[in-house]
């Protein structure tokens, strides 16, 4: 071919390039974004919790910390590792049963002794109301099952925290309520807590699946329904929210744990713990902003 032709081609390829970048979209040009955007951070959130953590689950990487490895009381956070020790256990299908001593913590769920229900429809509905007696039941079911007392339940939660690498967690029951004025139920940094939710995400999200859910009925096998209403909101704030646990008692203040997935294949977890009953989702959604932001000109600029 002469290579004038080959000049036309290659000539009318390039001004067809040109083209396509001058009239594009601006979503359709990463290498905009880049140029504006790198070297650039978001502002640093101002939270009232008194620990935060922010961590890229696929990056393995620190988004944010505020006083990530202090100890401080888990609140109803606990629940959390109570379903996950009790389904490493319980089959989703087995039967649990609601007896006397299930209902002995403090909190009303609705439930009637005698009240039976699959072990996964429990976990769900405990995680979602936050459920003091599920927890109990649950805990109470596993162990029966394993022929343990409630004390080796409780030690099996802590060696599964320390399996997974939670140096600062230590349980001293299943719900998370304070044993006294000064003693909380349980303790766990906010770097530990969002460690917990990454692990669920990767490795056991169908403990954490419904969590996020507005609200679920629970379906008594002896027949009835117990309605469950999230105690947690951010699940709706972002729709792409993969599981979340709320905590409060007088000790703790407001807790709050969460995964959410602001990029495909980018899930985050955020934890804020000591802050406020109120100010807890607040905080959370600062930080989730915050998260999703970075990740954002994270993209922009490897492009």
């Amino acid at each position: 071919m002469d290579i004038r032709v080959h000049g036309l081609i290659a000539g009318s390829l390039i001004g067809a390039a040109f083209a396509l970048m001058l009239f594009a979209e601006p979503s359709a040009l990463p290498q905009a974004q880049t140029f504006a955007e790198c070297g650039t951070t978001p502002d640093s959130p101002q939270v009232l919790a008194r620990a935060a953590y922010v961590y890229s689950i696929a990056d393995q990487e620190t988004l944010f910390e505020k006083n990530a490895d202090a100890q401080l009381p888990l609140a109803s956070v606990t629940k959390v590792m109570t379903v996950l020790a009790a389904l490493d256990t319980l089959a989703f299908d087995d039967v649990v049963t609601i007896t006397p001593e299930a209902l002995t913590p403090e909190g009303e769920s609705g439930f009637r002794i005698g009240d039976t229900m699959k072990a996964g429809e429990l976990a769900a509905f405990t995680l979602i109301e936050s459920s003091n007696d599920g927890a109990r039941a649950l805990l109470l079911a596993s162990a029966e099952k394993q022929h343990m007392s409630e004390a080796d339940f409780i030690d099996g939660m802590n060696k599964r925290a320390r399996g997974i690498g939670l140096s600062q967690t230590y349980y001293m029951n299943e719900t998370g309520l304070d044993i006294s004025g000064t003693v909380a139920g349980a303790y766990g940094s906010a770097r530990d807590a969002a460690l917990l939710m990454a692990f669920l995400a990767e490795e056991r999200p169908a403990v954490v699946e419904h969590s996020v859910e507005p609200e679920r009925r629970l379906k008594l096998k002896n027949g009835g329904q117990l309605l469950a209403r999230n105690t947690a909101l951010i699940g709706s704030a972002f729709g792409a929210t993969i599981g979340s646990k709320t905590g409060f008692t007088d000790l703790a203040g407001g807790n709050l744990a969460f995964v959410f997935e602001p990029i495909p294949g980018k899930p985050v977890s955020v934890v804020v713990l000591g802050s406020t009953r109120e100010a807890r989702e607040a905080d959370a959604e600062r930080l989730a902003r915050f998260a999703s932001e970075t990740l954002r000109k994270q993209g922009a600029c490897t492009w």
